[in-house]
């Protein structure tokens, strides 16, 4: 049997002369293994095309609403790597702005969970690319969604809205509020979600911040604990949990200087490694890192860098 190769023989048949269905799912693929590579550039064309088709046959948006709002979603997702960030938004008011129409019949689940998508691709896009102020802007209005409609999002979607949060406070240096939800994610989290080394690694973070040395030293040593448990005590966390419990026993800033300017040097090698790129998408150590060495907040430092 001949063997195919997905990207050489699947990928460039020329789709024009079949239907819209298959027109449709021949860019979806195109998307999905563009995305997966990194290839973002190529991703957006095909996502692109992919809303084309639903532009080109309007009323398919009201028989299709669920793959009509996937397709909004994923391009703005990868508009926000891109960092185009006012083309991001404008798709997800789109998505928006077509769940809360009236000619629309959709499911409540449905409309909440999209609403919900929204404003989680809206908050990491503000906060990625420095726009903090709109970032807290949109805090208020995703906890009253939450409020109203709390029994129709899964924890998998809670608890990475709640992380981000988080992470939006702490760059902020809100460290109350930034424990407040960071404590929300930890509560709801549970053990099959990649996202608990970051939360603890965050929740560790915000107790050095607030000087909490007795809770500090105990954490650090439950979530070394953990991450040996689960196979997780990667180079990384093993690198960055030491030199925090250094930073912690430091007697003065010399000390503590010497420290970060030799965590910012490992770093920097491991964000050109997959595991650190992957691991920086959900916590930015080498921004904390920054803002130490330079005496200056997070907040000021991502501001200016994405101006």
């Amino acid at each position: 049997m001949k063997e195919v190769n997905f990207a050489r023989d699947l990928l460039k048949e020329d789709p024009k002369h079949i239907g819209w269905e298959a027109q449709w799912f021949y860019a979806w693929m195109h998307f999905c293994y563009n995305r997966i590579l990194g290839n973002y550039s190529k991703a957006y064309d095909h996502g692109k095309q992919m809303l084309s088709l639903f532009d080109q046959v309007p009323h398919l948006t009201t028989e299709n609403p669920n793959r009509y709002v996937s397709t909004l979603t994923n391009i703005a997702q990868v508009c926000e790597e891109l960092k185009r960030v006012k083309e991001c938004i404008s798709y997800t008011t789109r998505i928006k702005k077509f769940v809360n129409s009236t000619s629309i019949s959709f499911y409540t689940h449905i409309r909440v969970r999209s609403y919900w998508r929204a404003y989680y691709v809206e908050l990491n896009v503000y906060v990625r690319n420095g726009f903090i102020t709109e970032a807290l802007d949109l805090v208020p209005v995703i906890e009253k969604h939450l409020r109203a409609n709390s029994k129709e999002l899964s924890m998998y979607s809670k608890v990475f809205m709640y992380f981000e949060i988080a992470n939006l406070y702490f760059i902020s240096n809100d460290l109350k509020k930034a424990l407040f939800w960071v404590n929300n994610t930890l509560a709801t989290i549970n053990h099959g979600i990649d996202l608990q080394p970051a939360a603890r690694i965050l929740n560790i973070l915000i107790h050095y911040e607030l000087k909490n040395k007795d809770t500090l030293e105990a954490l650090i040593a439950s979530t070394e604990q953990f991450l040996k448990r689960n196979s997780r005590l990667y180079n990384y966390e093993r690198v960055l949990l030491t030199n925090i419990k250094r930073l912690h026993f430091s007697k003065n800033q010399a000390a503590e200087k010497k420290i970060t300017d030799e965590l910012a040097a490992v770093f920097k090698r491991f964000l050109r490694e997959d595991y650190g790129k992957m691991a920086s998408q959900f916590l930015d150590i080498a921004l904390w890192i920054k803002s130490k060495r330079q005496n200056r907040t997070m907040r000021e430092i991502i501001q200016k860098k994405n101006q």
